[in-house]
């Protein structure tokens, strides 16, 4: 029975030698610090601006329409039904997402002005110019404009009354020049600063 405990002993005084290496040591250093990653910015999309939908009152200027209630002109409010009745060009502008306003003194009168805007399709486009010159408004060729207006001679009331075609868009007003606002006045809206 002796020889069977020598070698009991001695197996556990090399494993009670060997356990205290394995086990962990206090006198280690902790570990390190997580390092602090910088964040990456995050991009924050840039907010896209609403598309312009013309009105009455955005595709002219403030200034127009101050002008115009002094004069004392008002917005003629079913003129876009007069349009679709008496089946005119005019509605197209709303048909194409876009307006085509009368202005008229309060309480009746002879003085109009009409501001009308709208994109345009090719197809309308070529429409709206041969159905202008079949009732004799005069074509020109501005640049890349085509402009149809009435004919000086032939404008009974000296209105005046213009349409220019350019590059996908339409306007109408009573001169050139209240065309040359509501483009710049357009041009604006639709490419805010």
């Amino acid at each position: 029975m002796s020889t069977r405990f020598p070698g009991v002993f001695a197996t556990l005084t090399v494993i009670m030698l060997i356990a205290p290496g394995c086990a962990a040591s206090p006198e280690l250093a902790p570990p390190p610090p997580p390092t602090s990653e910088a964040a990456e910015p995050v991009e924050t999309p840039t907010p896209t601006p609403p598309p312009f939908v013309p009105d009455c009152y955005n595709i002219i200027s403030d200034q127009t329409e101050e002008t115009l209630s002094a004069e004392g002109f008002i917005l003629i409010e079913e003129y876009e039904n007069k349009l679709r009745v008496e089946q005119r060009v005019e509605a197209l502008f709303f048909d194409n997402g876009g307006v085509d306003c009368l202005w008229g003194i309060a309480g009746g009168g002879d003085s109009l002005v009409a501001f009308g805007y709208s994109e345009i399709t090719p197809a309308d486009a070529v429409q709206a110019q041969d159905r202008l010159a079949a009732i004799g408004y005069t074509r020109t060729d501005e640049g890349g404009d085509i402009v149809l207006s009435t004919d000086p001679a032939t404008d009974v009331m000296g209105v005046g009354d213009v349409f220019v075609f350019s590059d996908g868009q339409w306007y109408h007003s009573t001169t050139r020049e209240a065309i040359a606002e509501l483009r710049d006045n357009v041009d604006s809206q639709e490419t805010p600063e």
